[in-house]
């Protein structure tokens, strides 16, 4: 079935004056090339310039097509979720080992209804694999860049500067809150500590919290108390930071155990926070352990990202007794990608 996975960041490389250009870096591209229609999209982000209002977006990557029609393409799309101005063109690119594969101009959506700007036969996928295979070393990694160029308007510059002024997020007034007792309303132990905390919050974030809160009620049970499992304090305490706040504190240190325990309590946002931390400190030493919590966690970007290590350092790998101690189902997928980065 295909499947859409949240991958990548995206960072603004400049904004002026109805021009903006953003780049989304994606990594192990070829490792998730699985079947047409299988989408990667960024995380969504705002794009917005001196003179005009906010335009919400986010890119699409189908490795193998939208369709079976164009699966021997890469599909891509930047879609314009919301906007409060005129779009007048968008400006697509793909780049590869930093060299330039793709740029097209698209004055209008593919769909107006969507606003979905690209094309299903972007680029050809054997050209792109012809290009790679010209530089010094192929890579599974690529920068795709927007540019969204709109029409001019006037009045919004002071409204956008005072947004600037004025922003405030709310989740910085909720950070007094964690294990306060004030306005608490349930206790979480963990071991023999606790944490008071307030049902509220807890089930504004994870929907996981939120059925235990529901079952409880349906059953009529006045519970002031909720165990937490096979959970270290120190985890607990920086996971109910990310649900009350969307902050960590010393991420790099615990997220091992974070990403099981954002797992459990359904909250994809920290997951995706733990699986960052542990691809930028991947090694010859945990490698097979976070190759196996990528598939128990059932966190896509951290797997594809072991996936590639694994097959990039497979000589000093593959002979260690870890790794012939996997599971099958893993060795299975592993063998699996070999084969479909190399059909690439």
């Amino acid at each position: 079935m295909p499947r859409v996975i949240a991958i990548g960041d995206v960072n603004v490389l400049t904004s002026c004056t109805c021009v903006a250009t953003y780049q989304w870096e994606i990594k192990n591209v070829w490792l998730c090339c699985t079947e047409p229609g299988t989408a990667l999209v960024s995380p969504e982000f705002l794009a917005s310039h001196d003179s005009n209002p906010v335009i919400r977006c986010q890119f699409l990557l189908y490795p193998k097509g939208r369709t079976n029609e164009f699966n021997d393409y890469f599909s891509v799309f930047v879609n314009i979720i919301s906007k409060s101005t005129a779009i007048k063109e968008v400006s697509l690119s793909i780049f590869n080992d930093e060299c330039e594969v793709v740029t097209r101009l698209f004055q209008e959506p593919v769909e107006k209804d969507m606003g979905l700007w690209g094309a299903e036969n972007f680029a050809n996928r054997f050209v792109m694999k012809f290009r790679a295979k010209n530089v010094q070393k192929r890579s599974n990694n690529f920068k795709i860049f927007v540019k969204i160029f709109t029409v001019k308007t006037t009045g919004y510059k002071g409204v956008m500067q005072s947004r600037r002024v004025m922003g405030h997020n709310i989740n910085d007034d909720f950070e007094k809150f964690v294990n306060n007792n004030a306005f608490s309303d349930i206790v979480l132990t963990v071991g023999r500590k606790s944490f008071a905390a307030h049902k509220i919050i807890l089930c504004r974030k994870s929907p996981a919290f939120a059925k235990i809160f529901m079952s409880q009620m349906r059953a009529k049970q006045e519970v002031k108390k909720l165990r937490i499992p096979n959970i270290k304090y120190d985890v607990c305490l920086e996971m109910l930071r990310y649900i009350y706040t969307d902050k960590v504190y010393g991420i790099d240190n615990i997220a091992n155990d974070l990403l099981m325990a954002a797992e459990r309590y359904a909250l994809p946002g920290l997951k995706s926070m733990c699986e960052k931390s542990m691809i930028k400190s991947l090694n010859f030493d945990n490698i097979i352990e976070r190759l196996q919590l990528a598939f128990w966690c059932k966190a896509d970007i951290l797997k594809y990202a072991t996936i590639g290590f694994v097959i990039e350092h497979s000589i000093r790998i593959v002979g260690k007794q870890e790794f012939k101690l996997l599971p099958d189902d893993i060795l299975d997928e592993l063998s699996m990608a070999v084969n479909n980065s190399l059909a690439y």
